[in-house]
């Protein structure tokens, strides 16, 4: 009796004593590592995904010593990985099942740290214990799993480069192939005018069988290994429609030929099979080139770079080939392309968009400067310690790609994508049988046309090419986002919620008048708020340049403060001198009657007031004003035009909350809000949250997109979906736009690819297409698509990122 296999489900065998059954003695090692590694909840899990079989292919030797060159320190030094940390590529990686399999390892293998899956190109970055573990093994471990692993070294290199010499063979022989089959064929249906003895044509039919047996076994290979993997993994790969043609159409003519009666399409066949191969080469050509603006490295840092040589000439050098200890020189207004340290020369260093710090840094001999910043002011020389990869900026760039996941658009691409298959196949059935009927010479030609041009390539690739295109325009915006699935998100949600200081206002908040603040008050609060990079801080500490300490020697240099503690959204406090003291808002301070005066003062003019608290008595309050964002009250009143329900969330008291919301014409404003309570907010709104990437943490976490405009990009993308580089209001706008204009062009191509291929099917299914018209029909949706989303506008090109990081 035949049952589903345990591990892959595949048809097996029933066993007698109730143990699982499998269909091979593979899927029974593979069943087996899971269990000794507590790994069993896999298949319940990949059950509920919808995996079915997509999960863990058939496995293969698990034995690390095919792996032995991956231990070599040498060849981990070439790569630039520190001990115990690498990445390696994977094959068969299907589905998110596979994704929580791969990310479990670490909880059962004993050594191996750390595992995050990249799910777009099948990466994996690994972290393990050397002492305890190597990498040939974790590399054993995922090949007896199914997934063998290839690593990002010189070996990979040249398995690329002999995998682009085969493509170019499997062309070349697929052509000659073609063309001499093609002359015989000439010969045979002169024959068929003109007449030919029994015996020369057996003899052309059978030279055209071996003329066409390398293009119909080695040129055709491809498709047929794609297709029969993926049927063993339980899929129907977009290549079997392909595979079934070429297959049905190779065994007919065979049976024609050696028995003598029939019909043979050898020529047809090859000529098929070598315009398939073209045209599937042009596609990945066109799609490696869209993909490769993806690279987020090249667009943070410069390509090329000045090395110094020997004898103090300029030497222009790719950044990525440079070494530690080489020197580059950096002319003014050009971005750095190494880490390291200032050799010659003094100048001012921009590091915004990757630290944070707004003003530009002052860098002489011997400092450190760091790749990606950009050099405004004169000529320097740098000495490298780190390039490419290595770098602070790289390890940013692998963060960016690091978690990134096929957006929900995509797996209703490959969900119709397999459907569409089925259908296919189906309808080929019912058309040859229809077509064997009428007129069976042209049974064949039909199915052949319709299984090649309804190929769903369009339909399963454009959609992921289309994306990174979009997010690469967005990074060369200024919008750094680890995930494509984030330009979605934005675009389906309807709501956004600002912070307001330093979001929908400058940030720089400045003391308009105070009360109660002598030398020795404003001395103690600046020491208390000396390490907050708070505006309100910043502000605040600002008081005590009011007072010339110098003149009256009033120091309060012997005063430790200690017990400092921060609350966020409320303030600071700290004890000095033996003293408790508190610095912060008037919820959570009060005022008394001694402030209440001034508080209504201030909150009348749309002011901050702030008070500080010494032993439980207010002692002293300032009034604190910020500037609106330029452009705000302009971005604001685009989003709501565009259908955003906009509000405010702010820790500010709600009575200056309401007078900016007021000024901006936002309808929906809540103050004296603590960072747990605005990320509460957010997580039931399931919104957009515009914030501070530093001070709004929780809240950007929680947010369905969270939106980073201030601080630097590392810290930024530890919290949020997006870093805004440029900080300004109209970068949410262009965010917000450049978003649905991506998904409207992914939406448009899978529109496009449906009617394309249902059209060319009903054409085919009429028999009005011969099956190489249809081998060039099918690679051209692609590249129709391809070439569409290259035009398309979605982020409007600007100044590439490398230049302003």
């Amino acid at each position: 009796m035949s049952v589903e296999c345990a591990h892959c489900k595949l048809p097996a065998s029933e066993t007698d004593d109730g143990r699982p059954s499998f269909c091979c003695p593979g899927c029974e090692q593979a069943f087996a590592i899971l269990k000794d590694i507590g790994l069993e909840e896999y298949y319940p899990l990949r059950d509920r995904l919808g995996g079915g079989a997509q999960g863990l292919s058939r496995p293969r030797s698990a034995a690390s010593g095919t792996y032995a060159h991956l231990d070599d320190p040498q060849l981990q030094a070439q790569l630039g990985n520190d001990p115990g940390e690498a990445e390696v590529v994977v094959e068969d990686l299907h589905c998110m099942a596979c994704v929580w399999l791969l990310e479990r390892l670490p909880d059962a293998v004993d050594g191996l740290n750390h595992i995050r899956v990249r799910f777009s190109d099948g990466t994996l970055a690994l972290r393990w214990d050397p002492e305890k573990i190597h990498l040939s093994e974790i590399a054993g471990l995922l090949s007896g799993l199914g997934y063998p692993p290839s690593a990002i070294d010189g070996r990979g290199a040249q398995k690329i480069r002999l995998r682009g010499r085969r493509t170019i063979i499997r062309l070349a022989v697929s052509g000659a192939s073609a063309g001499n089959v093609m002359l015989l064929a000439i010969s045979l249906y002169a024959g068929s005018f003109s007449g030919m003895q029994l015996e020369m044509e057996n003899f052309l039919g059978w030279a055209s069988l071996v003329l066409a047996a390398p293009a119909l076994t080695y040129g055709a290979y491809p498709f047929y290994r794609s297709s029969i993997r993926g049927l063993k993994m339980g899929q129907l790969h977009i290549d079997l429609p392909i595979s079934v043609g070429l297959f049905g159409g190779t065994a007919a003519s065979v049976v024609a030929t050696v028995t003598g009666h029939g019909d043979i399409y050898y020529d047809s066949l090859c000529v098929l099979v070598f315009l398939l191969l073209v045209g599937r080469y042009v596609q990945t050509k066109g799609q490696r080139w869209a993909l490769s603006e993806t690279n987020i490295l090249g667009l943070l840092i410069p390509g090329d770079a000045l090395q110094v040589g020997q004898g103090g000439e300029l030497l222009p050098t790719a950044a990525d080939r440079l070494q530690a200890g080489d020197e580059v020189e950096v002319t003014k207004g050009g971005t750095i392309p190494v880490d390291g340290v200032v050799t010659r020369g003094r100048s001012a260093i921009d590091a915004s968009s990757l630290t944070g710090e707004s003003s530009p840094l002052s860098v002489s001999p011997g400092m450190t400067v760091l790749a990606g910043t950009i050099n405004v002011g004169s000529q320097i020389r740098v000495k490298v310690e780190a390039a490419g990869r290595n770098t602070r900026i790289g390890a940013l760039a692998r963060k960016i790609m690091e978690t990134d996941a096929p957006p929900p658009i995509q797996r209703f691409a490959d969900r119709v994508s397999r459907v569409f298959v089925m259908a296919v196949l189906a309808l080929a059935g019912v058309a040859g049988g229809v077509w064997w009927m009428v007129d069976s010479s042209r049974a064949f030609p039909v199915v052949v046309s319709l299984l090649v041009i309804s190929c769903p390539c369009a339909l399963g690739l454009a959609t992921p090419v289309a994306l990174s295109i979009v997010r690469a325009r967005a990074i060369r915006r200024g919008f750094l986002m680890p995930s494509a699935a984030t330009i979605e998100h934005v675009a389906a949600t309807k709501k956004i919620v600002f912070d307001k200081t330093g979001t929908l206002t400058l940030g720089t908040m400045e003391v308009i008048w105070n009360r109660g603040f002598d030398e020795h008050v404003a001395q103690v609060v600046a020491e208390i708020e000396r390490r907050s990079e708070h505006p309100v801080g910043r502000a605040v500490r600002s008081i005590v340049d009011g007072f010339d300490i110098a003149a009256t020697g009033s120091k309060v240099e012997s005063y430790v403060v200690e017990d400092l503690c921060d609350h966020p959204g409320q303030g600071i406090s700290a004890v000095c001198g033996g003293q408790s003291w508190r610095v912060g808002s008037t919820a959570w301070i009060g005022g008394g009657d001694s402030f209440s005066v001034e508080i209504e003062r201030a909150l009348e003019s749309g002011k901050t007031p702030v008070l500080v608290e010494l032993e439980g008595r207010t002692i002293a309050m300032a009034a604190l004003g910020d500037r609106l964002r330029p452009g705000a009250l302009e971005a604001i009143h685009d989003l709501r035009s565009m259908g955003y329900e906009i509000s405010i969330c702010s820790g500010d008291h709600p009575r200056v909350v309401s007078a900016i919301a007021g000024g901006l014409g936002i309808d929906h404003a809540r103050g004296h809000m603590s960072a747990e309570d605005k990320a509460a907010y957010v997580r039931a709104a399931g919104c957009i949250m515009v914030g501070d990437g530093i001070n709004d943490a929780p809240a950007l976490r929680a947010a369905k997109v969270g939106v980073a405009l201030r601080g630097g990009a590392e810290v930024a993308l530890e919290v949020a979906d997006v870093h805004l580089t440029s900080g300004g209001m109209t970068s949410v706008v262009e965010l917000v736009r450049g978003c649905r204009r991506g998904v409207t062009i992914v939406r448009r191509n899978l529109v496009f690819s449906l009617i394309y291929n249902v059209l060319f099917a009903a054409l085919a299914v009429a028999g009005m297409i011969n099956p190489l018209a249809a081998a060039i029909i099918m690679p051209a949706s692609s590249l129709t698509l391809l070439f569409a989303s290259v035009v398309a506008k979605s982020f409007s090109r600007s100044a590439p990122l490398k230049a302003r990081v």
